[in-house]
C-alpha cells in the first residue's frame, strides 16, 4: 500500500470516528486547575512537616519528657490529665507549657542555719539510741 492510499484510509477513518476535542479553556480556568492540583499535593506535605498538633493527646509513651517525669508531674497536678488502665494522657500543649515554665527541674533547696541546730539534733538522737554526729551511740 503507497503512503498516499494509507493516509486517504487513515482519513475515511477519522470520517467516522472523529477524535473527540477537549474543551477549550480560558487562562483563568486552566491556572485554577493547577492551583487546585498543587493544593491536594501540598496540603499532606504542609501538614506532615508542621509536626503534632498542639490539641494532640499523649500518654506516658510519646510524652516530650521522661516517662517518670512526666508521670510524677501528672500524679501532682502539674497539668491537667486523666488516667485510663495503665495510660495517663494530657493535652500535648499543656505538658509543653509546663515544661517551658521549668517543669520539675531541681531547684536549689535553701537550709536555713539554726544556731545550735547540731546540739538539739544530736540530744534527739541520743533520745531515740541512735548514732550521733560525733559517731558515738547514746
Amino acid at each position: 500500500m503507497s503512503e498516499r492510499a494509507s493516509r486517504a484510509a487513515a482519513a475515511a477513518v477519522a470520517d467516522v470516528h472523529p477524535a473527540p476535542r477537549a474543551p477549550r479553556l480560558g487562562l483563568s480556568e486552566v491556572v485554577d486547575l493547577i492551583a487546585d492540583a498543587l493544593i491536594e499535593r501540598m496540603v499532606p506535605r504542609i501538614a506532615a512537616s508542621q509536626g503534632p498538633s498542639a490539641d494532640e493527646v499523649v500518654d506516658q509513651v510519646s510524652a516530650p519528657c521522661e516517662r517518670a517525669r512526666y508521670l510524677k508531674a501528672a500524679r501532682l497536678g502539674r497539668f491537667p490529665s486523666y488516667r485510663h488502665g495503665k495510660r495517663v494522657f494530657a493535652r500535648r500543649a499543656d505538658v509543653l507549657a509546663w515544661l517551658l515554665s521549668g517543669g520539675s527541674q531541681a531547684k536549689p533547696t535553701v537550709v536555713p542555719v539554726i544556731p545550735g541546730a547540731g546540739e538539739l539534733d544530736d540530744q534527739v538522737r541520743r533520745k531515740l539510741g541512735l548514732k550521733t554526729r560525733s559517731g558515738g551511740r547514746a
